[in-house]
């Protein structure tokens, strides 16, 4: 991913091709065909869930809306029987409130927050009733 995001595509395609029989990764714009994808593809015990953007406030239409706080607890250690676990793929968690939690798969949702124009990504965040351009400013390490 850091490469995809570093618009380095030549390395995100070597990357994905060294990658890719022990490390599927799928895309679709068909959440539907994306779960039932990942509940093909999951073996045994191996833990998955629905993560968003936290920026992601425009997929309510889709059922996902990220103002909705999860429990943690429930999300990521009760049984695949529970509505409220990673298991049932209907409650998402943020990049933030999965951070130090260990998922064998991720649908992974995404919003207009963070979109590709031309060569580079343009950041943004919806104000009102609109999407508007933030400027984010990267300091070298």
């Amino acid at each position: 991913m850091k490469a995809v995001l570093d618009c380095e595509a030549g390395a995100a395609r070597e990357l994905l091709a060294q990658l890719r029989d022990r490390y599927p990764i799928a895309l679709t714009r068909d959440l539907p065909c994306a779960k039932r994808w990942i509940r093909e593809h999951v073996r045994g015990s191996e833990r998955y869930g629905l993560v968003a953007s936290s920026g992601a406030q425009r997929l309510k239409p889709h059922a996902i809306d990220i103002r909705v706080e999860i429990n943690p607890v429930h999300w990521f250690l009760n049984d695949a029987d529970d509505t409220r676990s990673s298991w049932y793929l209907e409650d998402a968690a943020t990049e933030f409130q999965v951070q130090g939690l260990e998922l064998d798969w991720v649908c992974m949702t995404w919003d207009a927050d963070l979109r590709f124009a031309q060569s580079d990504w343009s950041y943004n965040a919806f104000r009102g009733s609109r999407w508007t351009s933030i400027m984010v400013f990267f300091v070298p390490p």
